[in-house]
Formats: structure tokens, sequence, C-alpha cells
């Protein structure tokens, strides 16, 4: 299989990412060839994500754009793999006959042995059973920066919101042995990493399932490999966001001073009705618990707008919450009704023209609040990982900015710096989202 060049397209998550990079890896060491420009491959392997309808359509058009390479003779076998193929299979392989596998969420631990059997004239594949035993393991191939990469810890969510398939799809939260972990991450510092993000569906879960670790402990002995390299964690829920936990990162340096914890909303009513573990009274006091013990963390979450029964009341609560307790990064998105989740069948849905104009209420009065904690900087002495070139300087992030969904510090400097390494910035300006700096 030397000649046979695949194509790799990952969407979605840094969780779907990270599967597609095991993939990867696989076809490689399988003998095939890796190429990164689609029209000149003989397969195409499609990750997909299917959380919510935007997800599923951007799957969707991504799958036709392969398609009309196959139909131009330029790619001869087209894989799907995902969440949207494991919500939809049937659907995928009746309707679009030119995909040639249709494979689900844990097929990519033998991605390599569906590309045998297509290119051996098997006809075409259908195969979504999930293995729960299956896990992203450390064998992998970066697609992202040389700087800095994510460790999946755990797979599978047991959280059951109302709102969300991914229990369906991925199946019960199962967690990552804690060596395995810390092999991967051993090797990425090696590799010369210099930032490590845990991540999972719920990464405050990790460990409940193996009894003799979680999420703190891991923490610990991850930022203890190497106390230059910068370690952080995202989708924190806030019921499990402990002193314990917060006191870690507080002590540990290389600990980013960064919490990532999704809130979805702040009334009582739509919080019970999204099963949410955690109410308004309980989210208060874990804000105020964090910012008492350290000032200096920097927290991130999201919400959604729309959901069914959310009334204008309950909105404005949610509006004045996010003055009240103010976070330096936040998301909104519209209420998506999922097939096969409780939601979806929920009396008074809100009409998505009405979600659509409290997200887009929401995300405004956020650029006001960013920019204001933005400006506190100003004057200050930051260190920054920094990433890349732009057009006149360098762009970097601080430790309260994660990659691709925060924003950046853009660094004014004609030096001849190095992408991967730490700079200290002196904070000279911010915009919105942003902070702007020189190099001191």
């Amino acid at each position: 299989m030397h000649n046979v060049k695949v194509g790799l397209v990952s969407l979605g998550c840094p969780k779907n990412k990270v599967d597609a990079e095991v993939m990867l890896k696989r076809v490689v060491d399988a003998g095939y060839v890796f190429e990164q420009e689609l029209e000149k491959c003989d397969a195409v392997i499609i990750n997909t994500c299917g959380f919510i309808k935007s997800a599923k359509e951007e799957a969707i058009e991504e799958i036709f754009n392969i398609v009309n390479l196959k139909e131009e003779g330029k790619v001869k076998k087209i894989l799907v793999t995902g969440c949207f193929s494991k919500r939809y299979p049937e659907e995928l392989f009746k309707d679009i006959k030119e995909v040639d596998a249709v494979l689900g969420i844990t097929q990519y631990n033998e991605i390599e042995k569906y590309l045998d059997r297509l290119f051996k004239e098997e006809k075409r594949i259908l195969d979504t059973n999930t293995d729960i035993n299956i896990i992203s393991s450390a064998n992998r191939i970066s697609t992202t920066s040389p700087h800095r990469s994510d460790i999946k810890i755990a797979e599978g969510c047991s959280n059951c919101c109302t709102y969300c398939a991914i229990p369906s799809i991925r199946g019960v939260y199962r967690s990552r042995s804690e060596d395995s972990i810390l092999d991967e991450a051993s090797k990425m510092i090696k590799n010369g990493v210099k930032e490590i993000t845990l991540i999972a569906q719920d990464t405050t879960r990790y460990g409940e399932d193996l009894k003799e670790t979680n999420l703190n402990i891991l923490l610990e002995k991850v930022a203890q490999l190497d106390n230059d390299v910068w370690i952080r964690f995202l989708y924190g829920y806030p019921e499990m966001i402990t002193k314990e936990l917060v006191n870690t990162i507080s002590k540990l340096d290389n600990i980013c001073n960064y919490i990532d914890m999704p809130l979805q909303h702040i009334n009582d009513t739509i919080l019970k009705k999204m099963n949410r573990r955690s109410d308004r009274e309980l989210i208060e006091m874990k804000y105020r618990m964090i910012k008492a013990i350290n000032p200096d963390i920097a927290l991130r979450t999201t919400f959604i707008t729309g959901f069914p029964g959310e009334t204008e009341m309950h909105f404005d609560e949610l509006y004045q919450f996010i003055q009240d307790y103010p976070f330096n990064h936040m998301g909104a998105f519209s209420f998506s009704p999922e097939e096969g989740t409780p939601a979806h069948d929920m009396i008074d849905q809100v009409e998505i023209e009405i979600a659509d104009e409290r997200r887009d209420k929401l995300m405004k009065k956020q650029m006001d609040i960013s920019k204001g904690l933005l400006e506190k900087n100003i004057g200050t002495i930051q260190k920054a990982l920094l990433e890349d070139f732009s057009i006149d300087g360098y762009i970097g992030r601080t430790q309260h900015m994660t990659t691709d969904i925060d924003g950046i510090i853009k660094i004014k400097d004609n030096n001849d710096l190095i992408p991967g390494e730490f700079y200290h910035c002196k904070i000279t300006d911010c915009t919105h989202y942003d902070l702007i700096g020189e190099v001191t």
C-alpha cells in the first residue's frame, strides 16, 4: 500500500482531533502515504462531528466536497467516521452511495484494516458498533502546532444533560489509566511540546470509575513532569470544582491560572430542565470560592439561549448574571433541538429568531465585559507563549488564554522571536478580546 495516498479531514472539537491523530498514526504505520492536498488523495477519511445542527451541516457539506472530488476521478475511496456517522449510519449509507465506508467512533482504532478491505475491492462497509474499552491512545501524529497538544483523559459522558446527544453517541464515562496519560505527556514533552491541555467531555469526573485517582492528583503529576511546560484543562463542571483543585492550580506555577467551567444557564428552572447537577446558589458559591483563593484565575464559560421554556425573565436573569459575575471568556449558543434527546420533544420550544437575538445580546455585553477585564492588564508584565508570526509582529497567548477559542496577545516586535518559546511582554493596550504588548 506504499503508493496509496490518504487524506484526513477532522471536524469539531479537540477531542475529535485526537481521534483523528490516532487514525493518522495508524494509517502511516500501515504503509499508506499521508497527503495533505485532498485532490491528490486515493482515499479520504472524514472524521465528523454531530453534536449540534451546525456541526451536522458542516459534516454533510464536507462529505459532498469529497464526493465531488470522487466524481471528478480524483478520489477513489471515501470513509466517514465520528459522531455524525455514528448518529445517522443507515441514512448516510443509503443516501450517499459515493461513501465507501460508514464507521463509528471507535473504528479509528483499526482504520487501516478498513482501508485494506476497501482497496481489496470490498464494495462498501457499514460498521458503527462501539467498543467501550477503546479510548484514544498516545500513539498519534500531532496535527497542531509542534509546541502545544491535547491529551484526551477520558471518553464518553454520564451526565445526561437533556439537550446533549453525546452519551448516546459515545457511551458512559470511561477514564484512561493514569499511567497511559503520564506516558503520553512525557513523550510530548520530549518532543518539545510547551503546553499540554487535558480534555474530556467532563474532565472533572476523571478517575471516578478508577477509584484511585482524580483530576487533582493527575494535574499535579503531569505538572511535575517538567516545570517549564504549561498545563491546563478544559470542560470542568462547577459542582466538581473543589477547593483542593483550585489550590493545586494556584500552588504550581506551570498549571495555568485558568478554569473552563461551562454553565449553560443560571436560572434554576432552566438548569433543572437541562438536567444540570448545579443550581444558581452553587454556581455563585463556586465563583466566589475560586476568586477568593486566587483572584488571578481567568474563567471561561458557555451559555445556551432559547432553551425550551426560557422566558424573557429567565434570559434577563442570565444577562444580569454575566454582569454581576464577569467571566474573562464566554461563548453563547442558540439552542439546537437534537433528535433522540429529551429537550427535542419538550413543550414551549423557543423560536430560533428569539434564541439568536438573545445570544447576540449576550455576546455584545460580553464584549464590554471582556475589554474591561483586559484593560486591567495594561502596564503589567505577562508571560506569553509565542504562537506564530503576524503582519506587524507576532501572535502569542498568556496563561489566561487557551488556543482557538479565546483571544490572543498581539506582540509588536521586529526582532527574530521563536514560535514555541516563552517571552515576557509588557501589555500596552487591548481590544475587546485581545491584548497588545511588546517583549521586555
